[in-house]
C-alpha cells in the first residue's frame, strides 16, 4: 500500500514506532481489516538525509527491526502476538508461551504486522 510521510525531523529519533493502517472505512460506513500482507518491512531501514528537516545535512540514520505486533481474527474478535529480537536471536510471544524462532521465520510474519518497532543502530 501507499505510505506517506506525515512528520518530519530536526534530527532522528532512536526508535521509530509504526502503525501500519490495517483498517478502512468503505462508503457505506462499515469499517473492514485489511489482512494484505505488506511488503517492505526489512531487517534495516535507512532514514536519508533528504528525509530530514535540518539546518545542516545529517549523516544517513539506519535503523534495525527490533519487534512488531501481529493481529490474527476479524474486526469483532481476534488475538495479538508479537516477535521480539533480543540481542541477535528472535522470539515468539504467544500469551504465557515463548518460543525461540529463526530470523527468516520472524522476517517472513513482518508481512502482517500491525505495529512495527525500529531501533537506531549504533554509529561507530
Amino acid at each position: 500500500f501507499p505510505v506517506t510521510i506525515t512528520r518530519r525531523y530536526v534530527t532522528s529519533p532512536n526508535f521509530l514506532l509504526l502503525t501500519l493502517q490495517r483498517y478502512s472505512r468503505k462508503p457505506d460506513g462499515m469499517i473492514s481489516k485489511i489482512n494484505d500482507s505488506v511488503e517492505g518491512i526489512d531487517a534495516k531501514i535507512t532514514i536519508s538525509e533528504n528525509l530530514i528537516e535540518a539546518p545542516t545535512p545529517l549523516q544517513e540514520r539506519q535503523f534495525e527491526l527490533t519487534s512488531f505486533v501481529v493481529h490474527e481474527g476479524t474486526l469483532e474478535e481476534g488475538h495479538y502476538t508479537t516477535y521480539r529480537k533480543v540481542g541477535s536471536e528472535w522470539y515468539f510471544f504467544n500469551d504465557s508461551s515463548v518460543q525461540k524462532v529463526s530470523e527468516q521465520e520472524a522476517l517472513n510474519n513482518a508481512k502482517n504486522a500491525y505495529i512495527v518497532f525500529y531501533e537506531r543502530s549504533p554509529v561507530y
